[in-house]
């Protein structure tokens, strides 16, 4: 993407490593590319101009390292912005540290050591656990639910990470997590039945889901046929599947009726409501079986942080767009 004009006299080459195949793949781009695309109209003076080369993850972290390695070594970019999986962001936050130039991790906040000192140069753009851990306690403490199941993904940081946040937020509540689930994306059927067979067992049937959204329609499916969704049950599912609610089949969100979920707040605007019809359109054009009511929180993220970058290197370069996007990670 190049914008031809008088007043330009520095490019800023940008890498974007995604999955191209999958739905949130297509949605990430497309918003990274509005923003740029918006950003120019708007500032049309401007002296900088953000150039975008986007690269395909295939959805496998060798790949997206082996598309990082080609952006730095053949184009030179000047920052990455991508890593949609904590393995993605762990292998991709070592490189961007080794070649000094910021990556901009799409995937959920991890554990140490992505979010210490190690890794100055690694920048994210989603929002902590914090929020959410304090949403759940404040439903807890309406309801007056003192024991929990927490049904988290074994193979994620993210996964993990929600534990000690949870823990933390129930401090002051009395809440008690009398037992942990770990389900990993890779099970089969069979594991995940097995799994929700132990659930049944136990006292406290209260439940909170924090997995990726692949798996959510293999568990609910299974626990609908188990009679695990009706009453007696409470199943709360947080915003690392619900953000992706909108992508789901209408048969999964059946089997999922009486969930209680917890979703990212994206505040509506004039400016969103376009950028979504715009986007819709397209959408409707290069992929049309693939029908877009809504844009994910992670496109619109994408969006903010692309229009940060592209107003920061403007007489100033990437250095200071560490310094300002690391003031924005820490309240977004």
């Amino acid at each position: 993407m190049r914008y031809d004009s008088p007043l330009v006299v520095e490019e800023i080459h940008v890498g974007v490593i995604l999955d191209m195949k999958s739905r949130e793949g297509r949605i990430v781009l497309s918003c990274i590319s509005a923003a740029v695309s918006d950003f120019y109209q708007l500032h049309n003076n401007y002296s900088t101009r953000v150039v975008l080369h986007s690269r395909d993850s295939k959805g496998e972290p060798l790949h997206a390292l082996s598309a990082a390695l080609n952006l730095l070594n053949d184009i030179k970019v000047e920052a990455i912005i991508g890593a949609q999986t904590s393995m993605e962001a762990h292998l991709l936050a070592d490189l961007g540290e080794a070649a000094k130039v910021p990556v901009m991790s799409l995937s959920e906040p991890s554990p140490s050591p992505l979010n210490d000192n190690k890794y100055p140069f690694r920048i994210g753009i989603i929002p902590d656990q914090t929020s959410l851990a304090m949403a759940i306690s404040a439903i807890f403490d309406i309801f007056k639910w003192k024991d929990v199941t927490l049904v988290y993904d074994e193979n994620t940081d993210y996964g993990k990470n929600i534990i000690p946040a949870v823990v933390n937020s129930f401090q002051d509540t009395n809440v008690c997590i009398a037992h942990t689930s770990s389900i990993a994306a890779s099970s089969t059927n069979e594991q995940i039945i097995e799994e929700l067979h132990k659930l049944m067992e136990l006292k406290s049937k209260v439940f909170i889901v924090h997995i990726s959204h692949l798996l959510v329609p293999r568990l609910f499916l299974n626990a609908k046929k188990l009679g695990m969704m009706s009453e007696g049950y409470v199943w709360i599912l947080t915003s690392s599947s619900m953000n992706f609610l909108h992508s789901m089949n209408s048969n999964v969100i059946e089997s999922m009726e009486g969930v209680l979920g917890l979703k990212s707040h994206i505040p509506a605007s004039t400016g969103l409501q376009n950028l979504t019809s715009r986007l819709r359109r397209k959408f409707y054009m290069e992929y049309p079986n693939m029908e877009v009511t809504e844009l994910s929180p992670y496109g619109i993220w994408a969006y903010d942080a692309t229009w940060v970058l592209a107003e920061a290197v403007e007489g100033q370069g990437v250095k200071i767009l560490l310094i300002i996007l690391q003031t924005w990670s820490c309240v977004a």
